[in-house]
């Protein structure tokens, strides 16, 4: 009987969040004339994501085999470790807003915030308008975490967005910023409003582990909630240069591939079917994320060989899924093992590609030994990224190691691949959002 009514529960609470949605969707496509996505953001496009997120759940696939043709399910047991902040990796609450100070006091809000758009400054903008245009992203803070983050935080979070795009909107109208800044955030932030009404309550009735799902594309809703934009605006104000539609779409896919690839453990075991690497998911899972690394790879040594703006952007989005403590990435390489269940595999084309990508970095340049490396928890990580972000030249030269750190294929296997290295350590809490 309780599973009954857990069952009208979930399909009660999802009909709500779908039918804020679409009355949404419905006020931002009828008042187009009010908002100018250049393109990049559209009312088509947003329909298309609305109707993604909508149907996520269905065409549910089998699980996928193995490399050897077993079913992944019958042999491997996903885990995780939980999305804490951790007193072993993790700066103590005092350094940490000593080094990176927030209105909101909230280290997700500084790591999606310094380790991003202000990274994507690159050290060749004014500080103040970058944390400007990082704090002008706050609407998709409030979307993603407005089941976990308490009153007062979202309320300091509408706050200060709402100041942050009042102030950039000053610096329009006084030359520092073009009216293509403006109009690319605003449409940006105001899409994102509509998909943030989404919560997938299914979860708690989907099936456990890998499987597949409903999906078009990688970027459909993702162009949109992957919230590249406050870095593009910030790196233009870097560069001078702009980028087009097939540009932003080309970064919207790469960085969708390293964010969800990263995140496939941790999202398989809470069930995060927005990720749309996981909804995919068919056949030889193997093969399969063999495939999607090797994408990532490409499509990042094209952006970086593209334009500058796309290089510093990119780069910048390896940084902070690096130094970003819910990604856990420090613990998954150093405390992952190798799952002697399953017989290993190769994964084709990887080092070839990084090679490329290597070749495309060199213009900006090393630290060497002296920069991050996978020895450097993320406390230290912390204290070495706000000395190199004093200059242009060892921003870059940081931004360019945090690239060749993250995907060199040896350490981005050992993130990615859920079949053939697990994860040991205690999963703590599972149900904790950042």
């Amino acid at each position: 009987m309780s599973s009954v009514k857990d069952a009208d529960l979930i399909k009660g609470k999802t009909c709500r969040a779908i039918e804020k949605m679409l009355e949404a969707k419905k006020d931002v496509t009828e008042r187009y004339k009010e908002w100018n996505g250049h393109g990049i953001f559209t009312v088509e496009k947003l329909e298309s994501a609305v109707e993604e997120l909508i149907c996520c759940n269905l065409d549910i696939q089998e699980s996928p085999t193995t490399c050897s043709g077993t079913d992944v399910a019958s042999i491997v047991s996903i885990k995780a470790p939980d999305r804490r902040p951790s007193e072993y990796c993790d700066s103590p609450v005092e350094i940490r807003e000593a080094l990176f100070p927030t209105f909101e006091k909230v280290k997700l809000c500084a790591d999606a915030k310094y380790f991003y758009p202000m990274a994507c400054g690159a050290s060749l903008v004014d500080e103040g308008i970058l944390r400007a245009i990082a704090d002008s992203g706050n609407d998709v803070m409030i979307g993603d975490y407005c089941e976990a983050a308490s009153e007062d935080v979202l309320s300091q979070l509408q706050q200060t967005g709402a100041a942050a795009v009042a102030f950039l909107r000053a610096c329009n109208l006084g030359g520092l910023l073009q009216d293509w800044h403006i109009d690319i955030l605003v449409a940006a932030h105001v899409q994102f409003r509509v998909l943030g009404y989404y919560r997938n309550h299914a979860v708690p009735i989907l099936p456990e582990g890998l499987y597949g799902s409903r999906m078009t594309e990688l970027t459909t809703h993702r162009h949109i909630d992957i919230a590249n934009t406050v870095g593009i605006v910030a790196a233009s104000l870097a560069t001078g240069q702009r980028l087009d539609e097939p540009e932003y779409m080309k970064l919207s896919h790469g960085s969708t591939l390293i964010n969800d690839l990263v995140d496939l453990r941790s999202d398989t075991m809470r069930k995060q079917r927005e990720n749309p690497v996981l909804r995919g998911i068919r056949g030889s899972v193997c093969q399969y994320l063999n495939k999607q690394m090797l994408d990532c790879l490409i499509l990042t040594k094209e952006l970086v060989e593209t334009k500058q703006l796309l290089a510093i952007a990119t780069m910048a989005f390896c940084n902070w899924t690096v130094m970003a403590s819910h990604h856990k990435l420090y613990e998954l390489i150093n405390e992952t093992l190798e799952n002697r269940d399953v017989p290993n595999c190769s994964y084709d084309g990887l080092e070839e590609q990084y090679d490329g990508l290597l070749k495309a970095l060199e213009p900006y340049g090393s630290l060497g030994h002296d920069g991050p490396h996978w020895g450097r928890k993320r406390m230290e990580l912390d204290t070495l990224y706000t000395i190199n972000r004093r200059s242009a030249r060892s921003h870059l030269a940081w931004l360019a190691d945090m690239t060749r750190l993250l995907l060199k294929p040896s350490n981005f296997r050992r993130i990615v691949d859920v079949v053939h290295y697990a994860w040991a350590g205690d999963i703590g809490q599972v149900e904790y959002c950042p």
